[in-house]
């Protein structure tokens, strides 16, 4: 039972030694992220800010689209969210869904919404005609 005890101590140490050793890098670039870190990014710019502008922005486009009436004697717009009235109205949804990408960029760069934030935002610069 000793030696059982002695072989568990030395695996429990060569294990602690391998952990503490695969731990120290000489360089270590900006990006470079651990898989649990990646994970954390991934998640958290998905499901906080990309999610919620998201939402932001279907809403902002269903509410310009609501805006717009069809006359059939003119030519019919491709996007009936580019043919509204005021399209100014919608411009503080759009702003905060605009806020909610940059923040996502800017605190969680290494994840791979990275990305679909930078089009949601050009998509919001769009839709409020901010060109």
């Amino acid at each position: 039972m000793y030696t059982g005890l002695k072989k568990f101590t030395i695996s429990l140490l060569a294990i602690v030694f391998f952990l503490i050793a695969s731990g120290c890098v000489t360089q270590k670039k900006k990006d470079d992220v651990g898989p649990i870190a990646k994970g954390y990014h991934n998640m958290t710019a998905r499901y906080n800010g990309y999610y919620n502008a998201t939402v932001l922005l279907e809403e902002s486009k269903l509410a310009l689209e609501q805006q717009h009436l069809d006359d059939y004697s003119k030519i019919l717009p491709i996007h009936k969210y580019m043919a509204a009235d005021n399209p100014k109205a919608e411009a503080e949804n759009l702003n905060k869904a605009i806020e909610k990408v940059s923040l996502v960029v800017n605190l969680h760069r290494v994840s791979r919404w990275t990305d679909d934030c930078y089009l949601l935002f050009g998509q919001a610069q769009f839709m409020k005609q901010d060109f």
